[in-house]
């Protein structure tokens, strides 16, 4: 990225940041199925042009890392919420929502109800969490990880250990139009598992080169690992896209198979 570049993005976030003129969702783990073969999870918050809450239900197939559907909810019609009524009382969504955010929640929840139900999703079945880094874990470095998915005890893993690479990868053959809106270069996704000891790698995702804007951002972040009876994982990533005034931060989840490894292995149950 040149010199200039840099400047400007700088200088967009410096503005974005001093004007709070950005949006960040929520988000929710809802659920894997019996079997772990489907997921769904959730995104929230208000949009920062209109005001209107909104929440997004996305089911997933995990094994082939495809999304079944996708169901959105926007509330357009709010009025504002005295101070002394500002947060609802629901304490399965995680973070506090505003009313109206929990009314969107509720109607893309039982929009979803009924697929949710047919592919034996179970709310609350939400596996291992393996690796977390909220919003206010400002600690450097946090693309590369390195995780088990079960401990016997403090520095006894009880299984393979893996390396999780995450890279932005500046997209390829962006034009002058497309380059406008975005002011510094766009990125996509390469995502990797590296198993430690003997080097082999499961690609979850590689994007280099796509010509699918869809997939563009400015930059991804890591959120969550979380794994499924050593058998499946799920990587959760902060996205920042453009937005009403600012950068945007929504959320991508990619998941995949955990690399199959001799049977006689032992897994731990806890941890």
């Amino acid at each position: 990225m040149g010199f200039a570049r840099t400047v400007e993005a700088a200088l967009l976030l410096a503005i974005c940041q001093a004007g709070l003129c950005y949006e960040l969702a929520d988000f929710g783990l809802i659920g894997f199925s019996g079997d772990g073969r489907y997921l769904a999870w959730e995104q929230r918050g208000v949009y920062d042009g209109s005001g209107f809450p909104y929440c997004q239900v996305t089911i997933m197939s995990v094994p082939d890392n495809t999304v079944l559907e996708v169901f959105s909810t926007v509330i357009d019609h709010c009025e504002p919420f005295p101070a002394d009524q500002l947060y609802g009382t629901d304490t399965t969504a995680g973070d506090p929502v505003l009313p109206y955010e929990q009314t969107a929640r509720s109607m893309a929840l039982s929009e979803a109800r009924e697929l949710m139900d047919s592919l034996g999703i179970v709310p609350g079945d939400t596996g291992r969490l393996c690796v977390h880094h909220p919003l206010t874990d400002l600690t450097p470095g946090q693309r590369d990880v390195r995780f088990a998915t079960g401990m016997y005890g403090p520095d006894h893993p009880a299984s393979p250990v893996f390396d999780l690479v995450l890279e932005n990868r500046e997209a390829a053959g962006v034009d002058e139009e497309t380059m406008e809106m975005w002011v510094v270069p766009p990125v996509v996704l390469y995502l990797a598992l590296v198993e430690r000891g003997t080097g082999r790698e499961t690609v979850l995702a590689d994007e280099t080169g796509t010509a699918d804007e869809s997939l563009y951002c400015y930059g991804y972040g890591l959120r969550d690992v979380t794994t499924w009876r050593d058998r499946y994982v799920v990587v959760v990533l902060r996205r920042s896209v453009p937005g009403f005034e600012g950068p945007d931060t929504r959320y991508r989840v990619v998941t995949g198979v955990l690399p199959c490894f001799d049977p006689a292995w032992c897994y731990s149950s806890t941890g």
